[in-house]
């Protein structure tokens, strides 16, 4: 492990939409990374700007422990006597020395918004910028992987919460960019309306509207417990949403928290309950919430799918189709799944003296290569497409599975498609690329 260079991402911080894109690209990039040996070593740092340099400086070098301390730091055991005790020292000293490199070109401090390390992959150069908006709670992981899921915390500038409540229960959850998350979830069971009971009609119904106040007084202190934290909101914006009256009744009462009743964006009326109910919500207020890289994403996909219905011929999919639409510049936008599990291979056999290009999305067919085959140059097609779009003039949208429209894409289409410029015949394209050059033209 060498010095490496220090990576920063936020070099251009007025455009937010740039390097929201960038930071989506890197966790993209580093998702798949692995450490020697695939040894549990590599670092994923999160540090604010009020993080003590001298402390921070010294533990950094120790090894984590596995707590979570008063101030929400995470971290995670390896022992002295591991097999990877010496591989962790290096990554260790690494870290500490980009530590030092940052705290000198900031005059002795961690830069406003704090500090974001990535370090001890074996394939990817060791990662350290200043995010655009503040860390908000250190984060010390020693993993075989990097948490780059820490990362969706910056993608988007607004946390919006939502709380799903009908007769059957409630969840709480929240959508900051493509970070989806249930924080809380319980169910309940109410009594119905009926006409039993003569002389103890009243009684019932008395004891009826009695539970519906208590679960109603249940859900407010929840919503208080999960959307406030240091007496004030932790989400910019809140939605409630239930099938039935329960929301109004809700929003309209005293029990909910003034605090959350002034960050009210609206009430929805939905058809489900649970997480069914909270998909639909996020939908229903694509209006409110159109700066969402999870609504990018599915009108993304759902642009691609009315081109499939309409069938003009603006569209293709699978990689052979897509990269032929991409090197002969009719893609306009290319739709990726992020975890697309295909491999760009750069071949070259021994009896030529030209390369080509292989995709395999398998191991299997990676060792079925001809033995006098040498590849020269392997790196997920993800990965490739993100450094290189820009060369073939085409849009490149990285799409996830957490929504309806992208488990269909990725599942039926394969996980990528293009939207094209014009209408062009790929298997024209294909064999023209592929046919030898004709030395005995008619025009010579």
């Amino acid at each position: 492990m060498g010095h490496r260079s220090i990576c920063n991402v936020n070099q251009s911080m007025e455009d937010n939409d740039g390097s929201h894109k960038k930071l989506r690209h890197l966790a993209v990039s580093l998702r798949d990374a692995r450490a020697v040996n695939n040894s549990p070593t590599l670092l994923t740092v999160f540090l604010p700007a009020c993080a003590d340099v001298k402390v921070w400086e010294k533990r950094l070098g120790s090894r984590p422990q596995s707590r979570v301390s008063s101030e929400g730091e995470y971290m995670q055991n390896l022992s002295r006597v591991s097999d990877h005790w010496e591989e962790f020292e290096r990554v260790a000293a690494t870290a500490q020395r980009q530590f030092r490199h940052v705290v000198q070109d900031n005059m002795g401090r961690l830069p406003k918004t704090g500090i974001v390390m990535f370090i001890g992959s074996a394939d990817h150069e060791d990662v350290v910028f200043a995010p655009p908006s503040a860390v908000q709670a250190p984060v010390h992981l020693c993993d075989a992987k990097f948490h780059v899921e820490y990362l969706s915390h910056f993608t988007s500038n607004r946390t919006y919460g939502f709380v799903v409540v009908d007769g059957n229960g409630c969840l709480f959850g929240t959508l900051s960019g493509h970070d989806k998350r249930v924080r809380d979830k319980f169910s309940v069971d109410l009594p119905k309306k009926h006409s039993k009971g003569g002389q103890s009609a009243l009684r019932f119904a008395r004891l009826r509207l009695e539970k519906r106040h208590n679960y109603l007084r249940k859900v407010s202190e929840h919503a208080t417990k999960c959307f406030i934290s240091e007496e004030r909101p932790n989400v910019c914006g809140l939605i409630l949403a239930g099938a039935a009256e329960l929301k109004n009744d809700l929003s309209s009462s005293c029990l909910l928290d003034p605090r959350l009743k002034s960050i009210l964006v609206s009430t929805l009326d939905i058809s489900y309950g649970g997480e069914c109910g909270f998909m639909e919500a996020i939908s229903l207020s694509a209006d409110m919430l159109k700066d969402l890289d999870f609504l990018k994403e599915r009108q993304t996909v759902s642009s691609f799918l009315g081109e499939v219905a309409m069938d003009r011929g603006l569209y293709c999919f699978g990689v052979q189709d897509c990269m032929a639409a991409l090197e002969c510049g009719a893609a306009d936008t290319l739709i990726i799944w992020d975890e697309l599990p295909v491999q760009r291979l750069v071949i070259r056999t021994d009896n030529r003296d030209t390369t080509d290009v292989l995709y395999v999305n398998s191991r299997a067919q990676f060792a079925a290569l001809a033995a006098d085959v040498q590849v020269e140059e392997s790196n997920r097609l993800v990965d490739w497409m993100v450094e290189n779009h820009n060369r073939f003039g085409a849009k490149l949208e990285l799409i996830t599975d957490q929504s309806s429209e992208g488990v269909q894409f990725s599942k039926g289409f394969g996980g990528i498609g293009a939207i094209l410029r014009y209408a062009i015949d790929l298997e024209s394209a294909e064999e023209q690329e592929n046919a030898p050059s004709d030395s005995d033209s008619d025009f010579a």
